[in-house]
């Protein structure tokens, strides 16, 4: 088996290679993973559910051997131009790749990812890398992608690994051929199974689909892969339209929508916000609740008969009614 998992052969230019992804700290040995500046080391059992820790963009657009450690609040800044925008996308094309799409509906410009210093190899060859870790009850786990743009978009590399034991790994044997050649850990006299997968999708969304758990390296690698998917299946891009932000919304499940279409700042039956103060211990509403009970009773008082509907009626026709003798 390949240990570079070159689509073009070791060194390359601009050929991508899951094994350019790997960036030891020095001082480092072989298959030996150090903490790095910024980089959180998690404890045993610190995380109940999947979560993805480190953003990685090995050559992404401009970013080249970059890591981005993710908390529960992450904050991106940058001049205009920097690859914020570049870093988000790359963190929700993992998160499709991870729900099962192929790459012509995740990445549908992708010479844009390619980094324009990047030149293509001998067989014109060209493309970037990305990757993730994600930590969970299985512990950390770091997913590797090299993705081949041209002449044609598909997978040339993937690298699924925890604790410096590579669980699954795939390469592009023969360019002619939709598939890529995989092999993920069995343990015991096999060792490695072998098999083809499509080189159009992720192959750790895929593994739980083809390995049986027979034995305790086969249940290794489908607790890592399924660390992974639910990890980034759970991300999703969020792009606030404020025009559908300021009408009430009617409570819901309590989980924010892609376009944040039920977090509503006016009154009403919305979403309840750290701005609404809740009832007390009888019960009584929130704030946002009374104000809109209120308006509703002044809308019908005024939308009512006699003078008070009147004025109403005058004024939402823009003339004055007569005064009474």
């Amino acid at each position: 088996m390949d240990a570079t998992l070159s689509a073009a052969g070791p060194g390359a230019p601009g050929a991508p290679s899951v094994a350019d992804d790997e960036h030891p700290v020095p001082g480092a040995r072989p298959g030996e993973h150090r903490t790095g500046p910024g980089e959180h080391r998690s404890r045993p059992g610190e995380y109940r559910r999947p979560v993805v820790t480190e953003l990685r963009l090995s050559s992404f657009g401009p970013h080249r051997a970059a890591a981005f450690p993710l908390g529960p609040v992450t904050l991106l800044a940058g001049p205009s131009g920097s690859g914020k925008s570049q870093a988000l996308e790359a963190y929700a094309a993992l998160a499709r790749l991870a729900s099962g799409d192929v790459l012509e509906e995740v990445f549908p410009d992708p010479e844009a990812r390619v980094p324009e210093a990047a030149r293509p190899d001998g067989g014109g060859r060209r493309g970037f890398r990305i990757g993730c870790t994600v930590d969970g009850p299985a512990g950390p786990v770091r997913l590797a992608l090299a993705v081949q743009t041209e002449p044609t978009l598909r997978i040339a590399g993937e690298r699924l690994s925890q604790e410096g034991d590579v669980l699954l790994t795939t390469a592009l044997r023969d360019p002619r051929r939709p598939s890529v050649q995989a092999a993920w850990l069995t343990g015991g006299a096999t060792g490695m199974t072998r098999a083809p997968l499509p080189g159009d999708r992720l192959g750790t969304a895929l593994l739980p689909l083809r390995v049986a758990g027979a034995t305790a390296g086969q249940r290794r690698v489908l607790a890592a892969a399924e660390q992974v998917v639910v990890a980034l299946r759970s991300v999703f891009p969020c792009d606030p339209r404020p025009g559908r932000m300021r009408a009430p919304v009617p409570p819901g499940e309590g989980r924010l929508r892609a376009d944040c279409r039920n977090l509503g700042p006016g009154g009403g039956d919305r979403v309840r916000g750290a701005g609404d103060r809740a009832g007390g211990a009888r019960g009584r509403p929130g704030r946002g609740r009374r104000r809109e009970r209120r308006g509703r009773a002044r809308e019908r008082r005024w939308a009512g008969g006699g003078r008070a509907g009147a004025w109403s009626r005058a004024a939402r026709h823009g003339v004055r009614p007569a005064r009474r003798r």
